[in-house]
């Protein structure tokens, strides 16, 4: 999760993981720098305070946010 209030989520596990291909066969994850570059393009993409919901009325009117406790870590 990029931001507390956000909605958008990035999962650095699957990321690092890798994917399973067609055949069955998975595809190495992404190495250190590759994992940076997407660090770095989800907070740039971050919105500038508050998930851009505006204020806390926003935020509770928001329908799009899981909380962090439903996330794990």
């Amino acid at each position: 999760k990029v931001c507390l209030f956000g909605s958008e989520e990035v999962s650095l596990r699957d990321a690092m993981r890798g994917v399973a291909k067609k055949d069955g066969k998975m595809e190495d994850g992404l190495n250190k720098d590759d994992l940076k570059l997407l660090i770095q393009a989800a907070v740039g993409k971050k919105k500038f305070a508050l998930g851009g919901h505006g204020d806390m009325h926003g935020i509770k009117e928001a329908n799009d946010n899981r909380p962090m406790t439903l996330i794990g870590g």
